[in-house]
């Protein structure tokens, strides 16, 4: 949600304001040990919400306060002394029936280059900056040092028993304080869709029920060569849909990408047109997706069997290796003898009948799930609850994990599709995707408005991804949280449209929501901002901009 007022609305769409920029100085305290207020000549300030570095400056800058009497340094050699240092630029707002001028933090930065030339009349400054970003990807600061720096999963007794599990949440505080330097910082948990409320209304319940939720889930590993930076984004993507950035106050966020459901519009229609300069609208085509296959871990089991039987819903199952009893996170491969019932189970070595449960939505697996003559992977958890042990077979897919998510309308096709079983089946059900692709965990995210959908497109546009962090992937149903994700980004985010208005907007950021109807059209639209541009020399604002989807839905 935002806090943008009457006032500062009134001010940025004025047709009479004046503009003033200040930068602040500040040491390692935080403290502020120099300040210039000055007009520019040329100059912009760019927000990018798919860059890390998501704020950049760059402009010629004259000053109008004078610097501390018998200072003699030049613009250049000062800007030097501002190298090491925490820069904030600020934009000031003043209308002829204000005393003084209103200001607008638009972030703090480390200098990148600067340039100076010196007349008799003037003394300029060329200066580029890049956002705090720069101390934790190399650019000024943030390369390891050690050969190896791990971040365990846990933490063990001299034994090897797991003692203290380490949280995301936890692992991602003490990267960004003890080797990036960050003093202010908002990180949210970070684990298992399930245990965010952002997914699930019962999130405390599935919390209580799977106490690992938001644990590191694999020990993490890093060398020299690699950076902070590279540190935070192996650790943001364990899971889908985390955005961590600096925002305009300086401060180091982690957080799952707005949603912007329940946001206020912040910019309407009648603004815009206003003051409307141009708009564009321009869409590469090749490289829009609508259906996304994830490949996951190839899981390293812990025990296999095809000795399988299945009787009175519960599969019986033989292993010479398995332990005296169920271990808590053992890992085991069964060949499955019939498909599986409502009420399904697994008795291993007759140590007792354990039920499965979808390890996506943690109810008891579907019936039909587990097709015949495949083999699955399953893993036991115990909790304790109510001073009682609860024992449970998750199913955590085939061998391989994988899961497909498509971009529909909701309609199917007259066309039918002859399935790999014989069976015929109409196009664009689940049934069709899930059987064309060999894929049992499948989402339909159905998007009626969307241009991208396999319908309006009349063809599915495959975007496989497998290797690098897909291989972490642990189960069907977080490579299926990853499809969903990859497909936003493949197909929603590029439903865009630029705009460029004549008045600078100071405190316009990304996810904040807006309000157009495109030009000749008369349906007006809601969209997401994504990149924005101020124009410093002209006094213009540039917008990028996506359709607005619900991006979590339950």
């Amino acid at each position: 949600m935002s806090n943008i007022s009457t006032l500062d609305k009134k001010l940025a769409f004025s047709k009479w304001v004046e503009y003033l920029y200040k930068i602040l100085v500040f040491d390692n305290n935080n403290c502020v040990v120099d300040e210039i207020k000055f007009t520019i000549d040329y100059g912009s300030v760019s927000i990018d919400s798919s860059s890390n570095t998501r704020r950049t400056y760059s402009f010629t800058m004259f000053p109008i306060t004078m610097f501390p009497i018998g200072d003699k340094m030049t613009p250049s050699e000062r800007a030097r002394m501002w190298m090491n240092k925490k820069t904030m630029l600020q934009i000031g707002l003043k209308t002829p029936r204000m005393s003084e001028y209103k200001w607008y933090n638009e972030g703090c930065f480390i200098v990148t280059d600067t340039n100076s030339s010196i007349s008799v009349d003037s003394n300029s400054l060329t200066i580029n900056c890049g956002d705090l970003w720069n101390r934790l990807d190399g650019t000024q600061n943030g390369q390891l040092s050690a050969l190896t720096t791990t971040i365990p999963a846990y933490e063990e007794t001299d034994d090897g028993t797991p003692l203290v599990y380490n949280t995301i949440r936890d692992s991602l505080v003490s990267t960004i304080t003890q080797l990036g330097g960050i003093k202010d910082y908002i990180v949210d948990d970070i684990g298992e869709s399930k245990g965010l409320e952002e997914f699930n209304k019962d999130y405390m319940s599935y919390r209580a029920s799977h106490p690992y939720w938001n644990c590191v889930p694999y020990d993490l590993e890093f060398s020299v060569g690699d950076n902070v930076s590279s540190m935070i984004t192996d650790i943001t993507e364990l899971y889908p849909n985390f955005d961590s950035a600096f925002d305009e106050n300086g401060i180091f966020i982690t957080r799952l990408t707005p949603s912007c459901k329940e946001d206020n519009i912040i910019i309407t229609n009648d603004d815009i047109k206003n003051c409307l300069v141009s708009e564009s609208i321009s869409t590469d085509y090749s490289n829009v997706r609508n259906v996304v296959h994830v490949w996951g871990e190839t899981f390293d089991v812990d025990f296999y069997s095809e000795d399988v039987t299945n009787s009175n819903s519960i599969y019986t199952v033989n292993m010479k290796a398995y332990h005296k009893d169920y271990s808590n996170g053992d890992l085991i491969a069964i060949k499955i003898p019939d498909t599986n019932s409502s009420t399904q189970y697994i008795n291993v070595n007759n140590l007792g009948d354990i039920q499965i449960y979808d390890e996506n939505t943690d109810k008891p697996l579907d019936a039909n799930y587990l097709p015949a003559g495949k083999v699955y992977v399953f893993k036991f958890r115990k909790t304790y609850q109510n001073k009682t042990w609860i024992k449970r077979f998750y199913a955590q897919g085939a061998w391989q994990a994988h899961a497909l998510s498509a971009l529909v309308d909701g309609s199917v096709s007259s066309d039918q599709y002859t399935c790999a079983d014989g069976t015929v089946t109409t196009k664009y059900t689940k049934k069709y995707f899930q059987d064309k692709y060999n894929v049992d965990t499948v989402s339909l995210k159905i998007i009626k408005d969307s241009p991208f959908t396999v319908q309006r497109l009349g063809e599915e546009r495959l975007d496989v991804k497998s290797g690098d962090v897909y291989e972490n992937i642990s189960s069907d149903s977080l490579a299926l949280e990853r499809a969903e994700y990859e497909l936003f980004v493949d197909a929603r985010l590029t439903d865009n449209i630029s705009i460029e208005i004549g008045r600078l907007i100071p405190w316009l950021k990304e996810y904040m929501k807006v309000s157009y109807a495109k030009i000749g059209e008369s349906e007006i639209k809601q969209y997401i901002t994504d990149k924005i541009t101020l124009n410093l020399t002209d006094g213009t604002t540039s917008i990028t901009m996506h359709t607005f989807y619900p991006l979590y839905e339950e």
